[in-house]
């Protein structure tokens, strides 16, 4: 992604727009685990890769579908995803419609009665996950990708989900989380 600089004498404005840059790499970053995280499960599951575009919240596929399809993110002969040409072309969509891509609000906990992926604030603790893996939570458990994590009591879920699952920043530290980045980086 391009380097966006602000200039200096519009402190406060710089601070804004610089939290707002950030917000907005993260969705993209966010989208984009996604979209690989599922095509990866497909894989793994015995299902098409379209059937795993289904499967993906509206804002992604409306990227993954102005990029050209499904074989111009994943490529058939080639086993890389075009992270850069997403990243990019999620950006052009946004600068045309800054109100927000077409489907913006993509699957809800309403809709399937859980949320799924970083487009979501629902569930059954309302809170706005910035997790890629994160499926859905549940009284006093999370699940994501990689399993379920089943709490105490509703302290402790609020305390990790905040610490890990919903923090734009940290979601990378939960160990999870860690490790099934690394997993996909190996078999890319």
């Amino acid at each position: 992604m391009p380097d966006l600089q602000i200039p200096s004498d519009h402190r406060g404005d710089a601070e804004v727009a610089e939290a707002v840059l950030h917000e907005v790499r993260s969705e993209i970053s966010n989208a984009y685990l996604m979209a690989r995280s599922e095509l990866q499960l497909a894989r793994l599951a015995g299902r098409t890769k379209e059937q795993a575009l289904e499967g993906m919240p509206t804002r992604t596929q409306k990227v993954i579908e102005a990029m050209g399809g499904i074989d111009a993110f994943m490529p058939p002969d080639n086993k890389y995803f075009e992270m850069e040409r997403f990243e990019q072309t999620y950006e052009t969509m946004l600068r045309k419609n800054p109100i927000g891509l077409p489907g913006q609000h993509g699957r809800t906990a309403t809709d399937h009665g859980m949320s799924k992926g970083a487009d979501k604030m629902a569930g059954y603790s309302h809170k706005t996950w910035a997790c890629p893996f994160f499926h859905w939570d549940e009284r006093l458990c999370v699940r994501c990708e990689g399993g379920c994590m089943s709490f105490p009591d509703r302290e402790a879920l609020a305390e990790y989900a905040d610490r890990y699952c919903a923090n734009l920043q940290d979601w990378k530290s939960c160990t999870v989380a860690a490790n099934l980045l690394k997993y996909y980086e190996r078999t890319e």
